[in-house]
This record gives C-alpha cells, structure tokens and sequence, in this order.
C-alpha cells in the first residue's frame, strides 16, 4: 500500500521545497522503480536460497523502507537533488520486494486455513490498492496547496502506514511463526 501511495504522490512531495522540473520528477519515478526491480530480484535470489528467512525479510524491508522514508524527507527539505534521486532509489530498493515477500507470506500464512495461493495474493493486492487508492485520494486535497505542511503530513502518514504493516507483521509472526 505504501509503494502506491509514495509514488502516486512522489512529485508533489519536492514541491514546496521548489523541486518543479518534470524530468527531474520522472527520474525520482525511475530511481524509484529501477531499484526496485534491482532490489526484488536480489531478495529473490537471497530467499530462494533460504526459503526460511521470510518473515526476517519482510522485516528487514519494511525498517528499512521506514529509515529510507525518513532519509527522502530530509532530503527533500534540503532540496538536494543528488540526496533525493540516492533516497528514491534506496528507499525503492527496499521497498518493490515487499510484493513479493509480501503474496509469500500471505500464502504460507493461510494455506493451512484451506485458503488457495492466488486467493491469498488476491486479497493481498486488492487491500494494497484499496487502501492506497483511499491514502492517496485523501492526501491529494492538501498535496495540491503544495505547502511544507502538506508535505510534512504526507510523510507521517507514509510513516504511520509502514509502523502500522510493522505492528501487523509482528502480530502475524507471533499468532503463526514462519
């Protein structure tokens, strides 16, 4: 859900701080993705070696993504671009495998319910986008004002939302360890 909504509004979070260049907004686009995909397959490799570390995966990408968010708000405030296109693609790096570790999970967590592996990824991704198509409507009022403010609340609710799936994930592992 945070992926969505981050890059949905990721333009209008430099702006206030004077950011207003298009291509350079596209290249945070870019840093965002390219090191996604980077990211997603280097986990890909790492968890298909040790299919045990899942959920240590999981939590290694969303305080990771939570630290990686906190470093592009303080680069944006500084309005440096070098220091903003190095946090989209930090940030990016750990935040595309959360896909896919997250459909594993859900899988491994309800397959013993009965439930079938494109039902758990089903709803996996029709929560993400939900909500996240909620968050980023909801935001987008304040984001258009572009002030420090609306961009300042973005951020925590960015914030809130990775504390939020870090409270579920520890739930989770407790109810059913992976």
């Amino acid at each position: 859900m945070h992926m969505y909504v981050f890059t949905t509004v990721i333009g209008q979070l430099v702006g206030p701080f004077g950011i207003k260049d298009q291509t350079f907004i596209t290249s945070m686009g870019l840093f965002v993705f390219g090191f996604g995909v980077l990211g997603g397959v280097i986990f890909s490799i790492i968890l298909m070696r040790f299919p045990g570390k899942m959920m240590l995966a999981a939590y290694i990408i969303c305080i990771a993504s939570f630290l990686c968010l906190g470093a592009f708000y303080f680069e944006d405030k500084r309005s440096d671009r070098s220091g903003i296109l190095a946090a989209c693609g930090i940030h990016g790096f750990f935040l595309l495998p959360i896909l896919f570790v997250a459909y594993e999970l859900a899988v491994s967590l309800t397959v013993k319910d009965g439930v079938g592996d494109s039902m758990s990824c089903g709803l996996v991704n029709l929560y993400a986008n939900f909500f996240g198509f909620l968050i980023a409507i909801g935001l987008t009022p304040a984001l258009s004002k572009e002030t420090e403010t609306a961009t300042t609340f973005t951020i925590a609710v960015l914030l809130i939302n990775l504390a939020v799936a870090l409270i579920f994930l520890i739930m989770g592992s407790i109810a059913k360890p992976v």
